[in-house]
Protein backbone atom coordinates (compact mmCIF):
# COMPACT_ATOMS: atom_id res chain seq x y z
CA UNK A 1 0.00 0.00 0.00
CA UNK A 2 2.88 2.24 0.90
CA UNK A 3 5.07 2.24 -1.74
CA UNK A 4 1.52 2.31 -4.56
CA UNK A 5 1.60 5.46 -2.83
CA UNK A 6 5.08 6.67 -3.37
CA UNK A 7 4.74 5.51 -6.97
CA UNK A 8 1.22 7.43 -7.12
CA UNK A 9 2.99 10.61 -5.83
CA UNK A 10 5.82 10.42 -7.99
CA UNK A 11 3.85 9.85 -11.31
CA UNK A 12 1.66 12.94 -9.52
CA UNK A 13 4.51 15.32 -9.72
CA UNK A 14 6.37 13.93 -12.77
CA UNK A 15 2.94 14.69 -14.99
CA UNK A 16 2.47 18.07 -13.15
CA UNK A 17 6.78 18.96 -14.17
CA UNK A 18 6.06 17.47 -17.79
CA UNK A 19 2.81 19.45 -17.72
CA UNK A 20 4.34 22.77 -16.58
CA UNK A 21 7.28 22.50 -18.75
CA UNK A 22 5.17 21.91 -22.15
CA UNK A 23 3.50 25.05 -21.43
CA UNK A 24 6.19 27.09 -20.96
CA UNK A 25 7.50 25.57 -24.22
CA UNK A 26 4.35 26.90 -25.48
CA UNK A 27 4.37 30.41 -24.22
CA UNK A 28 8.02 30.88 -25.44
CA UNK A 29 7.22 29.48 -28.95
CA UNK A 30 4.70 31.97 -29.20
CA UNK A 31 6.99 34.78 -28.07
CA UNK A 32 9.13 33.50 -30.50
CA UNK A 33 6.88 33.73 -32.84
CA UNK A 34 6.19 37.56 -32.15
CA UNK A 35 2.81 36.94 -30.84
CA UNK A 36 3.21 38.59 -27.74
CA UNK A 37 -0.32 39.07 -26.99
CA UNK A 38 -0.94 35.29 -26.41
CA UNK A 39 2.19 34.95 -25.09
CA UNK A 40 1.13 37.27 -22.59
CA UNK A 41 -1.72 35.38 -21.54
CA UNK A 42 0.32 32.06 -21.59
CA UNK A 43 2.75 33.44 -19.69
CA UNK A 44 0.04 35.31 -16.90
CA UNK A 45 -1.53 31.63 -16.81
CA UNK A 46 1.65 30.23 -15.63
CA UNK A 47 2.41 33.15 -12.86
CA UNK A 48 -0.66 32.75 -11.52
CA UNK A 49 -0.06 29.14 -10.33
CA UNK A 50 0.49 30.63 -6.86
CA UNK A 51 2.27 26.90 -5.49
CA UNK A 52 5.03 27.72 -8.29
CA UNK A 53 6.05 30.73 -6.26
CA UNK A 54 6.21 28.85 -3.25
CA UNK A 55 7.31 25.78 -4.69
CA UNK A 56 10.41 26.81 -7.15
CA UNK A 57 10.85 30.58 -6.89
CA UNK A 58 13.64 30.79 -9.45
CA UNK A 59 11.31 28.68 -11.71
CA UNK A 60 8.93 31.79 -11.07
CA UNK A 61 11.19 34.50 -11.36
CA UNK A 62 11.74 33.02 -14.72
CA UNK A 63 8.31 33.17 -15.83
CA UNK A 64 7.81 36.93 -14.57
CA UNK A 65 10.82 37.96 -16.49
CA UNK A 66 9.14 36.38 -19.87
CA UNK A 67 6.35 38.13 -18.94
CA UNK A 68 8.02 41.31 -18.93
CA UNK A 69 9.56 40.50 -22.05
CA UNK A 70 6.31 40.54 -23.67
CA UNK A 71 4.83 43.53 -21.75
CA UNK A 72 8.27 45.28 -23.11
CA UNK A 73 7.44 44.14 -26.47
CA UNK A 74 3.89 45.45 -26.67
CA UNK A 75 5.34 49.32 -25.06
CA UNK A 76 3.04 48.22 -21.97
CA UNK A 77 6.02 49.55 -19.77
CA UNK A 78 4.19 49.49 -16.83
CA UNK A 79 3.08 46.41 -16.27
CA UNK A 80 7.05 45.69 -17.67
CA UNK A 81 7.87 47.23 -14.48
CA UNK A 82 5.33 44.94 -12.50
CA UNK A 83 6.72 41.51 -14.25
CA UNK A 84 10.12 42.84 -13.90
CA UNK A 85 9.99 44.04 -10.09
CA UNK A 86 8.00 40.56 -9.42
CA UNK A 87 11.10 38.88 -10.87
CA UNK A 88 13.72 40.21 -8.72
CA UNK A 89 11.65 40.19 -5.70
CA UNK A 90 11.87 36.39 -6.59
CA UNK A 91 15.27 36.07 -7.86
CA UNK A 92 17.18 39.64 -6.73
CA UNK A 93 20.52 38.17 -8.26
CA UNK A 94 19.13 38.14 -11.58
CA UNK A 95 21.13 40.98 -13.57
CA UNK A 96 19.34 40.53 -16.96
CA UNK A 97 15.78 41.22 -15.11
CA UNK A 98 17.34 44.45 -13.23
CA UNK A 99 18.69 46.03 -16.41
CA UNK A 100 15.55 45.56 -18.63
CA UNK A 101 13.85 47.00 -15.10
CA UNK A 102 16.06 50.34 -15.16
CA UNK A 103 15.01 49.88 -19.38
CA UNK A 104 11.12 49.90 -18.96
CA UNK A 105 11.70 52.27 -16.36
CA UNK A 106 13.35 54.68 -18.86
CA UNK A 107 10.63 54.76 -20.89
CA UNK A 108 7.85 56.18 -18.42
CA UNK A 109 7.35 59.80 -17.41
CA UNK A 110 8.37 59.59 -13.87
CA UNK A 111 11.80 59.69 -13.69
CA UNK A 112 13.03 59.63 -10.14
CA UNK A 113 16.74 59.89 -7.97
CA UNK A 114 17.95 57.11 -6.44
CA UNK A 115 18.29 58.45 -2.49
CA UNK A 116 21.52 58.60 -1.14
CA UNK A 117 23.13 56.23 0.41
CA UNK A 118 26.61 55.19 2.22
CA UNK A 119 29.43 54.02 -0.38
CA UNK A 120 30.12 50.77 1.89
CA UNK A 121 26.10 49.95 1.72
CA UNK A 122 26.13 50.34 -1.72
CA UNK A 123 28.95 47.83 -1.92
CA UNK A 124 28.01 45.41 0.57
CA UNK A 125 24.65 45.22 -1.32
CA UNK A 126 26.25 45.07 -4.67
CA UNK A 127 28.14 41.83 -3.11
CA UNK A 128 24.90 40.40 -1.76
CA UNK A 129 23.07 40.55 -4.91
CA UNK A 130 26.32 38.67 -7.09
CA UNK A 131 24.80 35.65 -5.90
CA UNK A 132 21.63 33.89 -5.02
CA UNK A 133 20.47 33.10 -1.29
CA UNK A 134 21.17 29.66 -1.43
CA UNK A 135 24.70 30.05 -2.95
CA UNK A 136 25.63 32.18 -0.10
CA UNK A 137 24.08 29.23 2.16
CA UNK A 138 25.93 26.68 0.54
CA UNK A 139 28.67 28.76 1.15
CA UNK A 140 28.40 29.05 4.35
CA UNK A 141 27.88 25.32 4.67
CA UNK A 142 30.99 24.60 3.53
CA UNK A 143 33.06 27.25 5.11
CA UNK A 144 31.84 26.13 8.53
CA UNK A 145 32.82 22.30 7.51
CA UNK A 146 36.18 24.08 7.01
CA UNK A 147 35.84 25.77 10.54
CA UNK A 148 35.60 22.29 12.23
CA UNK A 149 38.27 21.00 10.34
CA UNK A 150 40.42 24.09 11.66
CA UNK A 151 39.65 22.98 14.70
CA UNK A 152 40.25 19.48 14.62
CA UNK A 153 43.67 20.49 13.30
CA UNK A 154 44.78 22.53 15.80
CA UNK A 155 43.77 20.28 18.59
CA UNK A 156 45.42 17.22 16.91
CA UNK A 157 48.42 19.19 15.43
CA UNK A 158 51.86 18.33 17.13
CA UNK A 159 53.18 21.01 14.93
CA UNK A 160 53.18 24.36 16.32
CA UNK A 161 53.43 26.22 12.83
CA UNK A 162 50.85 23.75 11.91
CA UNK A 163 48.29 24.71 15.35
CA UNK A 164 48.81 28.25 14.23
CA UNK A 165 47.55 28.13 10.60
CA UNK A 166 44.59 26.20 12.05
CA UNK A 167 43.59 28.44 14.48
CA UNK A 168 44.25 31.35 12.39
CA UNK A 169 42.28 29.82 9.04
CA UNK A 170 39.16 28.89 11.85
CA UNK A 171 38.66 32.11 12.83
CA UNK A 172 39.17 33.54 9.04
CA UNK A 173 36.54 30.86 7.98
CA UNK A 174 34.33 31.27 10.89
CA UNK A 175 34.24 35.02 10.31
CA UNK A 176 33.18 34.21 6.45
CA UNK A 177 30.80 31.33 7.21
CA UNK A 178 29.09 34.42 9.58
CA UNK A 179 29.27 36.90 6.13
CA UNK A 180 27.89 34.08 3.98
CA UNK A 181 24.97 33.75 6.77
CA UNK A 182 24.75 37.19 6.87
CA UNK A 183 24.24 37.65 2.99
CA UNK A 184 21.48 34.50 2.32
CA UNK A 185 19.27 35.63 5.18
CA UNK A 186 19.14 39.49 4.15
CA UNK A 187 18.83 38.65 0.26
CA UNK A 188 16.16 36.07 1.19
CA UNK A 189 13.87 38.08 3.86
CA UNK A 190 15.30 42.11 3.18
CA UNK A 191 16.18 42.66 0.09
CA UNK A 192 13.13 44.21 -0.87
CA UNK A 193 10.68 45.49 1.36
CA UNK A 194 7.91 42.98 2.19
CA UNK A 195 5.05 45.17 0.55
CA UNK A 196 5.57 46.74 -2.48
CA UNK A 197 2.91 47.89 -5.39
CA UNK A 198 3.15 49.45 -8.40
CA UNK A 199 0.80 52.42 -9.87
CA UNK A 200 -1.60 51.60 -12.83
CA UNK A 201 -3.20 54.97 -13.08
CA UNK A 202 -1.92 58.41 -12.52
CA UNK A 203 -2.57 59.42 -8.89
CA UNK A 204 -1.25 62.34 -6.58
CA UNK A 205 1.15 61.89 -4.09
CA UNK A 206 0.37 64.38 -0.45
CA UNK A 207 2.57 65.50 2.43
CA UNK A 208 -0.40 63.77 4.31
CA UNK A 209 -3.49 62.13 4.85
CA UNK A 210 -6.09 64.77 3.84
CA UNK A 211 -7.23 66.11 0.58
CA UNK A 212 -6.59 69.29 1.12
CA UNK A 213 -2.73 68.79 1.69
CA UNK A 214 0.20 69.74 -0.06
CA UNK A 215 0.54 68.06 -3.47
CA UNK A 216 4.01 66.89 -3.33
CA UNK A 217 3.76 65.45 -6.94
CA UNK A 218 1.72 63.89 -9.90
CA UNK A 219 2.50 60.28 -10.24
CA UNK A 220 1.85 58.03 -13.61
CA UNK A 221 1.67 54.37 -14.23
CA UNK A 222 4.60 51.98 -13.73
CA UNK A 223 5.90 53.92 -10.05
CA UNK A 224 7.16 51.56 -7.88
CA UNK A 225 5.69 52.22 -4.13
CA UNK A 226 6.64 50.72 -0.91
CA UNK A 227 3.69 50.36 1.37
CA UNK A 228 5.01 51.59 4.64
CA UNK A 229 1.20 51.75 6.40
CA UNK A 230 -2.44 51.56 4.75
CA UNK A 231 -5.34 52.87 6.63
CA UNK A 232 -9.24 51.59 6.63
CA UNK A 233 -10.05 55.38 4.68
CA UNK A 234 -8.24 54.28 1.63
CA UNK A 235 -5.05 56.17 2.53
CA UNK A 236 -1.67 54.60 1.70
CA UNK A 237 1.77 55.88 3.34
CA UNK A 238 4.50 55.08 0.88
CA UNK A 239 8.06 55.41 0.12
CA UNK A 240 8.85 56.78 -3.37
CA UNK A 241 11.72 55.25 -5.66
CA UNK A 242 13.70 58.54 -4.61
CA UNK A 243 13.24 58.14 -0.56
CA UNK A 244 10.25 60.51 -0.33
CA UNK A 245 7.62 59.77 1.95
CA UNK A 246 4.02 60.49 0.86
CA UNK A 247 0.25 59.44 1.01
CA UNK A 248 -2.05 58.81 -1.93
CA UNK A 249 -5.62 58.09 -1.74
CA UNK A 250 -7.62 55.06 -3.37
CA UNK A 251 -5.04 54.78 -6.05
CA UNK A 252 -5.09 51.98 -8.24
CA UNK A 253 -1.73 50.18 -7.76
CA UNK A 254 -0.40 46.03 -8.22
CA UNK A 255 0.34 44.23 -5.46
CA UNK A 256 3.79 42.45 -5.72
CA UNK A 257 3.94 39.20 -4.04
Amino acid sequence: MQKKLILFLFSLVMHLTLFGNTQVQKAEQLYNNKNYAAAITAFTVLANDTTTITRDPAYAASIYYNLGNCYYRTKDYAQAVCAYQQSLRLQPSDKDAAFNLQLAQSKLPDQFNEPDQMLFGIWARSIMLSLSASAWGYGAILLLIMTFACIYLFQKGSVIAVSKCAFSGGILFAIMCIVCLTFAYFESNNAFPQQQSVTMQATTAYDSPSATAKNLRELHEGVILNIKLQQADGWQQVELPDGTEAWILNAKTYPLR
